[in-house]
């Protein structure tokens, strides 16, 4: 293997962060090829080798190196090439002093380090692991798609800012089942001061924003990890959706007795078992990004066992309320407002436009709901209510620092007029939710979060620490496996 000096792959690295702009937000590898008369696959390896790119694929071959395949074994596993491989593993004879590490060993220390860093931070509850089935309903994709999409016929338009289907007849067919899209607006609550917004890579808003879209029937329970991997989070905090005060006020019609009907439909159980909460907090090593992904982008779980309607309407049997007014519940009943996360999204955002919705009409709506659902098993996920969509908001907080804002969105045009994105992105990224009926970050305003930083007060000192070159914040970044920007389209 050729011998590279390492002051040159620094130049490559330091070159390759020169290039970042609009459309490629960690570099521009063509430029770099262009620069040093170099091949894409030795401008990629010696990035790798770098640190300068950090691939989930890189990552999970040099963590089965490190447990002894062999480059034939690890392709096979993989279902790569062998060429594959090679491209995506760092040189390992590079011109060093004779205390320096090679970047090779150097690249595995820091994957386990991150492993490591990851698997102490996830929320886990190891005994309910083994709790088997019967806790859980659990529905694959395609399951999904057939109960709570049957045999949908959609015709095709152009009007691509209004997230319209935008394929051609001929494209069409490629499309089973069109899934529903909504665009939803993330943005963190905190207002960043203005002079620290370039820091934070803040261009067109005053905070921290995401914009993503997301199929129909994606469950909120799903959404919470994809608002993770969004912002740069690694669930490693509890999490709770809630309702805005004027929607609180009107789908509880300010009344006790309607909240009480409303568990399990609009509500969590208060008196649920909240250990359980976190059944599927199940990473056992690897690349943490990709067990974040499996989470929205695999089975979508219809609702845990203790969270169906008809549990839960037996359960509350064994408890009396006192509570006669809405502002007594909070001195009786611990967090009595959070929001049901097995509702998938358009059973909780009114994602259509038109006339607001009445209370009359949604407690009409949802009174036919329970009586179709009586005609189901207690296992079959059709026996449990639907329940009509109702906010144009939703309130999301992640750990007790970072408190978030999702506004469903009418269309697109705020992005398009603002070139945030451009129209052969958007129906791109359209196809892909249609074709794999997973969620897609469409713009981001702002750099990567990051856990147990101390909210934006703390993010902001650990930035300024990082670019003085403090090796004690470098090194906890490192372990967090933190990166300043994420590509979009990339979820």
């Amino acid at each position: 293997m050729k011998k590279y000096d390492l002051e040159f792959i620094k130049q490559v690295a330091k070159y390759y962060h020169s290039t970042v702009d609009a459309d490629h937000p960690n570099g521009n590898i063509s430029k770099v090829m262009e620069k040093f008369s170099i091949s894409r696959t030795k401008a990629i390896k010696l990035l790798i080798t770098s640190g300068a790119i950090d691939t989930e694929l890189h990552h999970d071959i040099m963590k089965l190196l490190d447990e002894g395949y062999t480059l034939e074994q690890i392709a096979e596993k993989l279902n790569v090439s062998v060429t594959t491989v090679k491209t995506h593993m760092p040189y390992q004879k590079v011109i060093y002093n004779s205390e320096q590490k090679s970047i090779g060993a150097e690249a595995v220390e820091r994957f386990r380090a991150r492993e490591k860093t990851f698997m102490n931070m996830v929320i886990r509850n190891s005994d309910l692991q083994e709790t088997g089935d019967h806790l859980l309903e659990k529905s694959s994709t395609e399951v999904m798609m057939k109960q709570l999409l049957p045999d949908l016929n959609f015709p095709m338009f152009e009007d691509i800012a209004h997230l319209k289907p935008v394929f051609t007849e001929k494209e069409g067919e490629k499309f089973k089942i069109h899934p529903d899209i909504a665009l939803l607006h993330i943005e963190l609550d905190e207002e960043v001061k203005k002079e620290y917004r370039r820091l934070c890579g803040i261009r067109y808003g005053k905070s921290f924003s995401r914009d993503i879209l997301v199929p129909y029937i994606l469950p909120l329970h799903n959404l919470h990890y994809a608002i993770n991997q969004a912002f740069g989070f690694n669930n490693s905090h509890e999490h709770e959706y809630a309702l805005l005060y004027k929607d609180l006020q009107w789908v509880t019609e300010n009344s006790v007795d309607q909240w009480k009907k409303l568990i399990g439909l609009v509500f969590r159980n208060p008196f649920r078992d909240k250990s359980l909460d976190h059944w599927d907090d199940d990473y056992k090593g690897g690349s943490p990004k990709k067990w974040m992904r499996s989470k929205y982008t695999g089975p979508s779980y219809r609702f845990l066992h203790q969270e169906s309607y008809r549990y839960i309407v037996e359960a509350l049997r064994q408890y009396t309320i006192q509570a006669a007014e809405m502002n007594e519940l909070m001195d009786e009943v611990d967090n009595p407002f959070e929001v049901n996360e097995t509702l998938p999204v358009y059973n909780i955002f009114q994602v259509e436009n038109g006339m607001d919705l009445m209370i009359e009409e949604f407690n009409e709506d949802l009174q036919e709901s329970m009586e179709e659902a009586k005609k189901y098993a207690d296992n079959d996920p059709a026996s449990q209510p639907d329940v009509t969509g109702f906010v144009k908001q939703l309130l999301y907080t992640y750990d007790t620092d970072w408190k978030f804002t999702i506004t469903v969105k009418a269309d697109a045009e705020y992005l398009l007029h603002t070139a945030r994105v451009n129209e052969r992105e958007l129906k791109e990224a359209i196809a892909k939710v249609c074709t794999y009926v997973r969620p897609v970050m469409i713009s981001g305003d702002g750099d990567q979060l990051m856990d147990d930083c101390g909210g934006i007060e703390g993010y902001i000192r650990m930035i300024r620490e990082m670019e003085k070159g403090n090796e004690e914040v470098l090194s906890r970044i490192r372990e967090l496996g933190w990166k300043r920007k994420r590509n979009k389209n990339n979820l």
